[in-house]
């Protein structure tokens, strides 16, 4: 049965800002980017779940601030069953969908630019089994940052940098689903 109350990309952590341009037409740039990943499977760390209802956070003694939360943070997806807003509205109980199919992409515009040194995720059981998570300073030069495949459902997914990343632009572009729903 597909649950309803789980939370996809709700927060992403950086540091610093500077304000720069909006773009919307994409194409994509390949770049060797050192990350890890933690999965954690089960309904998912609770820090994390907990940091997507904060504006700032500390996981493992490393001070986060989630720019998710800032005010005008836009997001666009290619298909919409549950409204975007649902991914920054500071609740668990609520979540973006997206209509059934693979590719599908949310694109996150946050109106400045940030360095980020993680992104911390919350599946529900309709998650990505394949997935690249890109960034871009104009919005249409994408780079890959990671990409991250699991056969897990419900869980958190926390991506840490080993440098951190300057965006403007977060895509992230899911490409297989691990049910037949829409990514969630």
């Amino acid at each position: 049965m597909k649950k309803t109350f789980k939370k996809l990309l709700a927060t992403v952590m950086a540091s610093a800002l500077a304000i720069t341009s909006f773009g919307v037409d994409v194409s994509l740039v390949k770049a060797d980017v050192e990350a890890t990943v933690d999965i954690v499977a089960g309904g998912g760390d609770q820090n994390i779940k907990n940091m997507l209802i904060t504006d700032k956070a500390t996981i493992d003694g490393v001070e986060y601030n989630n720019y998710m939360k800032n005010n005008g943070v836009g997001m666009d997806s290619t298909t919409v069953a549950q409204s975007t807003a649902n991914i920054n509205d500071g609740k668990l109980n609520t979540r973006w969908e997206t209509n059934g199919g693979d590719n599908q992409d949310l694109v996150i515009n946050f109106h400045n630019t940030y360095k980020i040194k993680a992104i911390g995720m919350f599946w529900e059981d309709a998650s990505a089994a394949d997935y690249i998570i890109q960034g871009s300073l104009d919005g249409k030069e994408y780079t890959d940052l990671k990409r991250v495949t699991t056969t897990d459902h419900a869980r958190t997914d926390m991506i840490k940098f080993a440098q951190e990343q300057e965006v403007r632009f977060l895509r992230l572009h899911c490409l297989t689903r691990n049910t037949a729903y829409g990514f969630s």
